[in-house]
């Protein structure tokens, strides 16, 4: 008889369409592979600082592979950059690339030709001066933050890789995975293992929680990325995008988990440009898509 009740009510009442306002994420196209043909393997990381740039770590081929896009949208493959095992990929405003090398544990620091510019090494730096990446961003005034899983803390150097301020991870156990920062200077630090979200704005010494319930929707969200309005988190073992707004809300569920054009498997990285579009390192389908983002709401 329950049974037969709860079947009634969800007929009767619906859930709502999970959509973020009017967002939608519109597929218009896929980089799979160089200039000679050899195909993109188990990307990592992906950035697009401007819409006529594109760089990913081809992590299974031991290289960044940089694209440009042209007036038309199409992408073209252009140089590649040899790097042991590339994941998270970053550039500054001066088109400088900056990679976390997973073998390595360090950031290598190449210049917009790709020639090396050694890594980030901080000085200044108070005690403890060990610390380890996982992940790291850049701000608009090419600040670099710093993910350090060993000390458990993020670290914030100047251009010049001075020590300016630390900020300790919140009191939470499991697993802080990623973390960006916005054009506001506000910190987003994700926990993967509880599916929340912690924020410090500019100058904040201390991280505060800003979601408490991103548990409902995601299995194993890994990797996040913010603009003016909303937040993005990709959910790696359901194949999706969890779109939130500022404050942390929840929006709604965009793409998800399979082979097809547009779908995602096990996605690694995420990255926006002003140009409305969304670059996703698709990790299982060897590729990164690209979409774009309509009907959102200035």
């Amino acid at each position: 008889m329950m049974k037969n009740l709860i079947l009634a009510a969800i007929l009767l009442f619906p859930a709502p369409a999970l959509c973020a306002d009017s967002l939608q994420l519109k597929r218009t196209a896929t980089v799979s592979a160089d200039a000679a043909g050899v195909k993109i393997l188990q990307p990592e990381g992906v950035a697009c600082p401007e819409k006529s740039l594109l760089v990913v770590s081809d992590t299974g081929n031991g290289r960044l592979q940089l694209y440009t896009q042209e007036n038309d949208g199409s992408i073209k493959p252009g140089t590649e950059i040899r790097v042991p095992y590339p994941m998270h990929v970053r550039m500054n405003s001066k088109k400088e690339i900056f990679v976390l090398d997973g073998k390595q544990h360090r950031i290598l620091h190449f210049s917009p030709a790709g020639n090396s510019l050694g890594y980030i090494e901080p000085t200044d730096m108070p005690a403890p001066t060990a610390w380890i990446p996982k992940n790291f961003a850049i701000d608009a005034n090419d600040n670099v933050y710093l993910l350090d899983v060993f000390s458990a803390r993020v670290i914030v150097v100047g251009p010049d890789a001075k020590f300016q301020r630390q900020i300790p991870f919140p009191a939470a156990n499991g697993f802080f995975s990623d973390m960006t920062v916005d054009s506001q200077g506000t910190i987003y630090l994700l926990n993967s293992v509880h599916a929340a979200i912690f924020t410090a704005a500019r100058d904040a010494v201390a991280f505060t929680q800003l979601t408490k319930d991103l548990g409902n929707h995601v299995i194993f969200p890994t990797t996040l990325a913010v603009d003016k309005k909303y937040i993005f988190v990709v959910d790696q073992n359901g194949g999706e995008v969890v779109v939130l707004a500022k404050d942390g809300s929840f929006k709604g569920r965009k793409l998800r988990m399979g082979w097809k054009d547009g779908e995602l498997r096990y996605p690694a990285d995420i990255c926006l440009n002003d140009n409305g579009q969304v670059f996703i390192a698709d990790r299982g389908n060897n590729l990164v898509e690209v979409y774009h983002m309509e009907g959102e709401q200035e």
